[in-house]
C-alpha cells in the first residue's frame, strides 16, 4: 500500500503537532503547584478525622478495662463465702442439673435467660465444690450487674477451666440449652487468651474477631483472668459484636475516602472491599501474609510507627492514610485517600488555566471534524448499513471498495469475508439436516436398549429368585395339606376335639397369609412401576415385600440373613415397586457375593436421619477396591463372571434412586462390603 495515501498518516500529521503543543504547555505549566497544594490540605484533613473517629471508637474498649476489676472483686468474695457454705451442694442442685448429653445447663423451671443468667457446663465427671462455688458466685455477681452493664456490652459471663460458662446474654436467652455438648470452651479463644500459658501476665487482653458458634454472630471479646491464692479459676469477659464497629467503619466515612480496621498483630477486622474475605477465614485474616498487597504495605508503615498517643499520616503506593491506635484492643483505625482523587481535584482545580488554549483546540476540532467526516464516516456509515442487511440475512450486500486507503482494504476484506460466510452457511445447513435425522434415530435406538435392558434385569432377578420362591411356596402348601387331612380325622371321630380342629384352621389361615404375601411381593416386583404416581407407603412393607422374595433362596444356601426391626409409623413418599426392585437387586448382588465363602451373612439395616431414610445393605464380602467402586455404577460394568449378570442392575438402581432425589453409593468406611440408599421422606422437586 501507498504510505502517502494512508488515513491515519495523513490525520495525524495534520492535526497531532497542534493538539500536542497546544495542549502541553497550556495545561501541565500549573499542575504540580495544585497538586502539592492539594496534598498538604489532605493529610491535616486526614490526621483530624483519624483521631476524632479514634477517641468515638476507643470509649467502649475503655469502659470494659474498668467493670472487669469491680466483676473480679465482687466475684472473689462471693466464691469464698460459698467455698464454706455446708449448704453448697444443694443450693448449687437448685440452679442446674445434669441433662440427657450428660451437660450440667440451669434448671428450667427457675430459668428465665432475658432476665437471669444461665449455666453451662460440660465435663465427664461430677462437678466438686470448687466448681459448684464458683458457678453460683457467678450467677450472683452476673445477676446483680449484668443488667447494669448491658447498655455498653452484649453479655457478660464468666468461664471456668473446668469447661464451663455462666451467661448473662438477655437477646440469646436459650443459649445455655442450644449449646451442644460437643462445645469445648476451653478451646475458644475468648478463654483461652486469658489462661496463665498465653497471659503470664494476668491482665486484661482482647481476642480476635471470631464467630460464636451458637449465636451465630461476628464479635470480640474483653477477658481478664481471675486468680485466687496464685491459682488460675476462672475468667470476666465482655463480647462486644463487632457488625455495628464494622457498619460504622464500612459506611461511616469522609467524602472519597474508605476506611478499614486491621489488629496489631495483623489481623483484619473490617475491609470495604475484603469482608468476605474475612469471614472465610473465620476472622482470622492475616495481612502480614499479603506479601504481594497493597494492604500489606501500610500495615507494616503502621507497625513500624510511633504513634504515642498522636495520629500520623503515611503514603504507599496509590494512597494516602491515616492511622490512630485504638488502646485495649490494639487497633489500627484507617483512612484511606486514593491519590487518583488528589490527581483528579489538581486536573478539575486547573481549568481556569486551560481557556487560553480552548480557542485554539475548538478551530482544531472543527477542522479535525470535517476531515472525519469525510475521509471516515460516511465510509463507516455505508459498511454499518451493510452490516445491518447481513445481519438481517441477505448476504449478497457489497460495500464499495474502490479507495486505496486502510478503508478499501477494510471494504475489500469485508467482501470477502461475506462470501465465506454465505459458503459456509449452506455447508452446515446440509450438515445440520443430517445431524438432526441421526441424532432421532439413535434416541429411539437408545430409548428402546433402556426399556430392553431394565426389562431384562427385572426377570433376571426373577430367575435367580425362582428356586427359592418355588420352596417359599411349596413349604406352606405342604403345611396346609398335613393340616387340613389331622383335621377331617379328627372330625370322623365320634366326638371330636374342637380346640384341635380349632388349632389347625388357625395355622391354616396363618400358612395362608404367608403365601399371599410371597405371592403380593412377587406381583409386585414383576410389574412395570416406571409410570406408578409417587405415594406415602409404609416402609415396612416395601421391606416385607422384598425380603419375602428372597429370604427362603438365602435359607437354602445357608445364608444367615438379618433385617432390622422397621418402626411401623414410617412412611416414604416414592414408587414402591421401584424401590423393591432396587433392594432386591442389592440382595441378590450380596447373595452372588458370599455364595461359596465360608463365612455366609446379608444385613439389611434401616436407619433414621432426619428427613432421610438410610437402607444399608451389608454382606460378609470384604468391601469393594477403590478401582471398581470408581466404575461399579456405570451401564454394562460388571464384576461377575461371563453369563451371570449383565452389568446392568447397579446402574439401573443408579437411575431409579435419582429419580426418588436419592443417592446410592459404597460406604468405604465400613469393614465389610456395604452398599447405602439414602431417599427423602418426602419426593419435593425444586422449583
Amino acid at each position: 500500500m501507498n504510505r502517502n495515501k494512508s488515513l491515519a498518516k495523513a490525520t495525524l500529521i495534520s492535526m497531532a503537532g497542534r493538539i500536542a503543543v497546544i495542549v502541553s504547555i497550556v495545561s501541565l505549566v500549573s499542575y504540580f503547584h495544585l497538586r502539592n497544594s492539594i496534598i498538604e490540605r489532605t493529610k491535616i484533613a486526614l490526621a483530624n478525622y483519624v483521631g476524632e473517629r479514634g477517641i468515638r471508637e476507643k470509649l467502649p474498649f475503655s469502659e470494659s478495662m474498668k467493670t472487669h476489676s469491680f466483676l473480679t472483686n465482687e466475684f472473689v468474695k462471693s466464691y469464698k463465702s460459698y467455698l464454706n457454705d455446708p449448704m453448697l451442694e444443694k443450693k448449687f442442685a437448685l440452679q442446674a442439673r445434669v441433662f440427657d448429653d450428660q451437660a450440667i445447663r440451669s434448671r428450667p423451671e427457675h430459668f428465665d435467660g432475658r432476665n437471669s443468667s444461665g449455666v453451662f457446663i460440660n465435663m465427664n465427671k461430677r462437678p466438686d465444690r470448687s466448681l459448684m462455688a464458683k458457678t453460683l458466685a457467678a450467677l450472683d455477681v452476673s445477676n446483680n450487674f449484668g443488667p447494669a452493664f448491658h447498655h455498653s456490652f452484649q453479655d457478660t459471663y464468666f468461664t471456668f477451666p473446668e469447661n464451663g460458662i455462666v451467661l448473662y446474654w438477655p437477646e440469646f436467652p436459650n443459649w445455655v440449652f442450644d449449646a451442644k455438648n460437643t462445645l469445648q470452651i476451653t478451646n475458644e479463644e475468648y478463654f483461652s487468651v486469658a489462661t496463665p500459658e498465653k497471659n503470664p501476665s494476668k491482665s486484661s487482653v482482647w481476642t480476635a474477631q471470631f464467630y460464636d458458634k451458637v449465636s451465630k454472630i461476628w464479635m470480640v471479646t474483653a477477658s481478664t483472668p481471675i486468680y485466687i491464692e496464685g491459682q488460675f479459676v476462672a475468667s470476666v469477659h465482655h463480647d462486644m459484636i463487632t457488625n455495628e464497629i464494622i457498619g460504622r467503619t464500612l459506611h461511616d466515612q469522609l467524602a472519597d475516602t474508605s476506611n478499614f480496621i486491621v489488629r496489631a498483630d495483623g489481623m483484619l477486622i473490617a475491609h470495604p472491599e475484603l469482608q468476605t474475605k474475612i469471614e472465610e477465614h473465620e476472622g482470622k485474616f492475616d495481612v502480614s501474609k499479603e506479601s504481594s498487597s497493597e494492604l500489606t504495605e501500610q500495615f507494616l508503615l503502621m507497625s513500624h510507627a510511633e504513634f504515642d498517643k498522636k495520629d500520623l499520616v503515611f503514603e504507599s503506593r496509590n494512597y494516602y492514610f491515616g492511622a490512630t491506635l485504638i488502646s485495649g484492643p490494639n487497633w489500627y483505625f484507617v483512612t484511606m485517600l486514593p491519590k487518583s482523587v488528589i490527581q483528579k481535584a489538581a486536573f478539575d482545580n486547573m481549568g481556569f488555566v486551560l481557556f487560553g488554549g480552548l480557542f485554539s483546540l475548538i478551530m482544531e476540532l472543527v477542522i479535525f471534524f470535517f476531515i472525519l467526516k469525510r475521509q471516515i464516516t460516511r465510509p463507516l456509515v455505508e459498511l454499518i448499513g451493510v452490516t445491518k442487511k447481513i445481519a438481517d440475512g441477505d448476504l449478497s450486500a457489497h460495500i464499495e471498495d474502490h479507495r486505496e486507503d486502510e478503508l478499501g482494504a477494510l471494504a475489500r476484506s469485508f467482501n470477502k469475508m461475506t462470501d465465506a460466510i454465505a459458503q459456509r452457511d449452506d455447508i452446515l445447513e446440509r450438515h445440520n439436516v443430517d445431524l438432526e435425522n441421526l441424532v432421532s434415530e439413535r434416541t429411539a435406538e437408545l430409548n428402546q436398549q433402556k426399556a430392553i435392558n431394565i426389562e431384562s434385569s427385572r426377570l433376571t432377578a426373577l430367575g435367580e429368585m425362582a428356586g427359592g420362591i418355588a420352596h417359599e411356596i411349596n413349604t406352606p402348601l405342604a403345611t396346609i395339606k398335613l393340616i387340613a387331612s389331622q383335621t377331617q380325622s379328627e372330625l370322623q371321630d365320634i366326638i371330636p376335639d374342637l380346640d384341635k380342629v380349632g388349632d389347625g384352621l388357625a395355622r391354616i389361615d396363618k400358612t395362608v397369609d404367608r403365601v399371599a404375601k410371597i405371592i403380593r411381593g412377587l406381583k409386585s416386583f414383576a410389574r412395570d412401576g416406571s409410570r406408578d404416581e409417587f405415594e406415602l407407603v409404609p416402609l415396612h412393607s416395601i421391606i416385607e415385600d422384598t425380603v419375602s422374595l428372597c429370604s427362603e433362596r438365602f435359607q437354602l444356601h445357608g445364608i444367615e440373613f438379618n433385617v432390622s426391626p422397621v418402626v411401623i409409623e414410617h412412611q416414604i413418599e416414592c414408587r414402591s415397586v421401584q424401590i423393591c426392585q432396587v433392594l432386591l437387586n442389592l440382595l441378590n448382588n450380596s447373595y452372588d457375593a458370599v455364595d461359596g465363602k465360608e463365612e455366609k451373612w446379608i444385613r439389611l439395616d434401616v436407619v433414621e436421619s432426619n428427613d432421610l431414610f438410610e437402607l444399608r445393605v451389608t454382606d460378609s464380602g470384604k468391601g469393594v477396591t477403590p478401582e471398581i467402586a470408581e466404575k461399579i455404577f456405570e451401564p454394562f460394568f460388571t464384576t461377575k463372571s461371563i453369563g451371570k449378570g449383565t452389568g446392568m442392575g447397579l446402574s439401573i438402581s443408579h437411575g431409579i434412586v435419582r429419580s426418588h432425589l436419592g443417592r446410592i453409593f459404597i460406604d468405604t468406611a465400613s469393614v465389610n462390603t456395604c452398599f447405602v440408599i439414602q431417599l427423602p421422606r418426602r419426593h419435593v422437586k425444586a422449583a
